[in-house]
């Protein structure tokens, strides 16, 4: 007997917010390096940490390299936005869906399996993470193309997954 298909969800990364992370961890990046090739002065953080010049040159180089870390991960939400929409497909006893959103990896979880479920909000997105026996599932609200289905998986699986 096969699994009844009840509902399947058009999931998109969202272009808007790869853009606003590349932009923003990007300029951080920038002001970090000048600083870093350009900068004799110590820094002071409340009058309680001071750092020497050469510290505050450290100090500028790490928040740079972890700034352009943060960029190429807006990079690859730009990249992962222009390939095709991914499907969450809930089925009667289980759900498929990508294990986050910039990840390709599609995993199959019965209800069952699902050992919480729990909406954290997070600026104006709401995220759906779920723990299941095959690890954390994360769902953000913006990558979906109807923004109403989010509530309506939510609300699907909140009666599906054991109490």
């Amino acid at each position: 007997m096969s699994d009844q298909v009840l509902r399947q969800y058009e999931y998109k990364v969202s272009k808007s917010h790869g853009i606003r992370i590349f932009i923003f961890a990007g300029l951080i990046a920038l002001f970090g390096i000048y600083n870093a090739l350009y900068s004799n002065k110590g820094l002071s953080f409340f009058n309680m940490i001071e750092l020497s010049p050469n510290m505050a040159n450290y100090f500028w180089w790490g928040i740079s390299v972890l700034c352009l870390m943060v960029a190429a991960e807006g990079l690859l939400t730009i990249k992962k936005s222009f390939q095709d929409s991914s499907l969450i497909t809930l089925y009667d006893s289980q759900m498929t869906t990508p294990k986050s959103s910039i990840s390709n990896k599609m995993l199959t979880v019965r209800y069952s399996e699902l050992s919480k479920i729990k909406i954290q909000k997070i600026s104006k997105v709401r995220q759906l993470r779920i723990d299941s026996s095959q690890g954390k599932i994360v769902i953000p609200d913006v990558n979906f193309v109807n923004k109403a289905d989010f509530d309506d998986m939510v609300n699907i699986l909140l009666q599906k997954a054991p109490r």
